[in-house]
């Protein structure tokens, strides 16, 4: 930070303006932020977003904070088709662009949701397989709202450990007990993803980490989630309360 600083500073000298967007992961360490902010960095006319998920950013900037929320349902419908028929045109696909408006409906609104389902979709352009996933969605999403009160995006998006149906499997409870972000080189990506897991019928020992979405622009941040597979027999209040003490154990 100090780096990038001393050379939008530098550019100071030719009175060029610039926009800069940080992103906090983590804690918030106010005085860094506050150096970045300073006049002797910044031009008129030049501009700092700083975001973060952590509410004491609100004390940062000159300007109110803006919270983000859940696209409206036609944009996230309109982002949703977009990544979904990317490369081909949806007219040419009419009972397939049903389909996915009505999965898209059952994300909640999640953009997680959107671009793992948005992945498994475009890699098999067939009707009675979207009809299998639509299906199972909506099972599951039933169930975990029956179970825990909850849509299962809801509880992704606040990383609370979140329970996932496998599709085809039935004797088997699928786990998200933690998740988190980083930025990797394309080397270091994950192989095991989250779709390998709920549609594929990968099944990793113990406890283990799957990629659930690589950002498809700088800096590209990959999304991890840490899982557990397990058999089912125990009812349900135990396995939830198991399932929580096994995220508060890491």
């Amino acid at each position: 930070m100090t780096t990038s600083r001393d050379g939008w500073a530098a550019r100071n000298e030719h009175n060029v303006r610039f926009l800069v967007v940080v992103e906090v992961v983590g804690d918030l360490h106010k005085d860094p932020l506050d150096m970045l902010c300073s006049r002797q960095c910044t031009t008129t006319g030049s501009k700092i977003i700083i975001t973060s998920q952590c509410d004491m950013i609100r004390k940062l900037g000159i300007t109110e904070a803006l919270t983000l929320k859940h696209l409206p349902q036609e944009a996230y419908w309109y982002y949703f088709r977009a990544i979904t028929f990317a490369g081909t045109n949806p007219d040419m696909h009419s009972k397939l662009v049903y389909l996915a408006l009505e999965i898209a409906w059952v994300h909640n609104g999640s953009i997680f949701a959107a671009n793992i389902t948005a992945c498994l979709l475009r890699a098999n352009f067939d009707i009675l397989y979207w009809r299998k996933v639509l299906a199972f969605l909506r099972r599951y999403v039933q169930k975990h709202v029956s179970m825990f009160g909850e849509h299962p995006c809801d509880m992704l998006e606040g990383n609370i450990p979140t329970y996932i149906q496998i599709m085809g499997r039935s004797t088997e409870d699928f786990f998200v007990l933690n998740q988190y972000q980083t930025c990797s080189s394309q080397e270091d990506v994950l192989k095991i993803t989250i779709q390998d897991v709920m549609y594929g019928g990968v099944k990793p020992p113990g406890i283990f980490k799957v990629l659930a979405w690589k950002s498809q622009i700088p800096p590209y941040h990959c999304y991890i989630y840490a899982c557990k597979i397990r058999e089912l027999h125990t009812r349900v209040i135990k396995r939830k309360q198991s399932l929580i003490d096994d995220f508060r154990q890491g």
